[in-house]
């Protein structure tokens, strides 16, 4: 008898096929409470190392309670709730169109959201491995674009 192989397609909905029940979640069965946090589960880390390696050095850390994505020390992207979001910016905002029907990543602040540049993937790149490494070039590129504008507008020490 043939095994099944999972695919992309396959693993994506799999990563989010339960629901987050305050800070735990439950089995497939909901019988017993496993830990969930919002950040990446080990499998989705390593799955996106694997997408994104022809980009470079790819590499994941935890931060702000989420999953930073990194590109030879360039975060290009985001991960909470094992779903990807990319950096954007002016430039690159035409190449990401399609995830403008999915809420950005933000947070409130003081009662005002505040929009973190990030936008969310669309699950369908994850079955079409060109167009995703289309799309974290351009989240790259931006992201390259703002640590650039940082430097520039960072004060400079005093001695």
């Amino acid at each position: 008898m043939r095994q099944p192989t999972e695919t992309a397609s396959s693993f994506v909905p799999h990563a989010r096929r339960s629901k987050i029940v305050v800070g735990f979640d439950f089995d497939s069965h909901g019988s017993k409470p496993l830990i969930f946090g919002v950040v990446a589960s080990p499998e989705y880390a390593e799955f996106l190392r694997e997408q994104l390696a022809p980009l470079g050095r790819i590499t994941t850390r935890r931060m702000f309670g989420k999953t930073g994505v990194f590109c030879d020390g360039v975060m290009l992207g985001m991960v909470t709730e094992n779903t990807l979001f990319v950096r954007v910016d002016d430039d690159s905002r035409a190449t990401f169109e399609e995830a403008r029907s999915f809420p950005p990543l933000n947070y409130a602040k003081k009662g005002k959201l505040i929009d973190l540049s990030f936008w969310r993937v669309p699950d369908r790149l994850f079955d079409e491995p060109d167009e995703l490494l289309s799309w974290a070039r351009a989240a790259l590129a931006a992201a390259h674009r703002i640590a650039r504008t940082r430097r520039k507008t960072m004060p400079s020490a005093v001695a």
